[in-house]
Parts: structure tokens; sequence; C-alpha cells
């Protein structure tokens, strides 16, 4: 006779679970939505400052100004996942995994999508009548490790503070301020006293073990 082990079975889950990922995008309620969209190229109207011209004379010649107009270029990227299925797996699978296969898609859309806003962030724009001139992302608006000798590649507050200046000379709405970090950045943060003491901080960040807003940044 056999051993019992012999009649012994193996038992499977009756679900398929996804492993862990980005599930969501981070980044797409940071930038401008436009899903009004014909043909391979739109352009983006913009109106820079305006100044003006003190009137210290009578009857004196109204200066005139050139009107600041800019136009930004931007075409489309197309990406696409598919996965082949055998009709024969699914009808030797316990479940089907479809669902988990499309949650695994979304997944992936989402994540492509945050690349490409990160990449598009500091690289080049196209500019111009018919977007055929390149603007690179000015130097002065970058704040760069070399600065800060004492923080090195980390993010620490002296660098949050120098952003702040850069937004604030520039007067970008409050409402427009965003901070995409990694995990990196966001535990340099949290070993920050004026980040995690109360005497500094009304939020208590290390009971989440993250940042919602701080010197005037969304997290």
């Amino acid at each position: 006779m056999g051993s019992p082990t012999v009649v012994q079975i193996q038992q499977y889950a009756n679900t398929i679970y996804l492993l862990a990922q980005q599930m969501v995008t981070y980044l797409r309620p940071t930038v401008r939505v436009d899903t009004d969209w014909v043909g391979n190229t739109k352009f983006y109207d913009q109106y820079g400052q305006d100044a003006m011209t003190e009137i210290i004379t009578r009857y004196a010649t109204t200066p005139i100004q050139q009107p600041n107009f800019a136009r930004r270029a931007v075409s489309p990227r197309y990406f696409v996942s598919a996965t082949l299925e055998d009709p024969k797996d699914a009808l030797q699978m316990i479940v089907d995994p479809k669902s988990t296969m499309f949650s695994a898609k979304v997944a992936a859309a989402s994540r492509t999508m945050d690349d490409l806003i990160i990449a598009a962030f500091g690289g080049a724009a196209s500019t111009g009548q018919t977007g055929s001139t390149t603007v690179n992302f000015p130097s002065a608006q970058q704040i760069t490790a070399t600065a800060f000798p004492n923080s090195g590649n980390g993010m620490s507050k002296a660098k949050m503070l120098a952003a702040q200046r850069l937004l604030n000379a520039a007067e970008v709405e409050v409402e427009s301020r965003y901070f995409a970090h990694g995990s990196a950045q966001l535990e340099d943060l949290l070993n920050t006293t004026e980040v995690t003491s109360s005497d500094y901080n009304v939020i208590k960040s290390l009971v989440q073990g993250d940042l919602k807003t701080w010197v005037g940044f969304s997290f």
C-alpha cells in the first residue's frame, strides 16, 4: 500500500492577487488635462507680462508697446499594452484572469503618465509660431546639490526654501505649487526637525509617515 501522501491534494486560491506596485497616477492632477484633441500637433497660445509707463508731461504721446504673446506646441504620443491569452489557458485555470490583467494595465497606464510628466518637467519645450523653436528648462530655475554642500544630494529644508523663493519671485500661484518626491526625499524630510516637531508644524507627519503640505507645497 502507498503512503497517505499519495492522495494528498494541493489547494489553490480562487483569486489572482496583484503584486505590490503603483496603482494610480500621482501627477496627472497637477497638469493641464486636455481631452479635446484632433490632429498631430496642438498649439497653446500664451500671454506674458505687460508694463506701465508713467506719464510725466501734459499732452505726451502715448507710448506703444508690443504685445507679449507666446506659443507652445504639443504632440501626442501613443502607448499600448496587449497581453495575449490563449482560450485554452482560461479553460484550464480556476479563475478568469481578465479582471486582474485589466487592473494591471490600468496601473501600467498610470505609471506611464507619471513617467511622461516627470520627463517633460525638465525637458525642452517646443515654442514659436510652428513649434520649431526649442526652449530648455532655465538653469536659473533649477536648484542643484552643489549649491547646498551641507545637504549633498538629499532633500533639505534649505532646498525647499530656495524653491519657494524662486516661485515667489515668479509670482506662481500658491494653488499651483506641488512637490513631487521619491521615497528617499521623503525620508530626508521626515528626518528634518522642522517637519516633524510640533514647535514648527501642526501636522504630525511621523504619525502617518508622509507629508501633505509644507512650506506652501502640496506633496
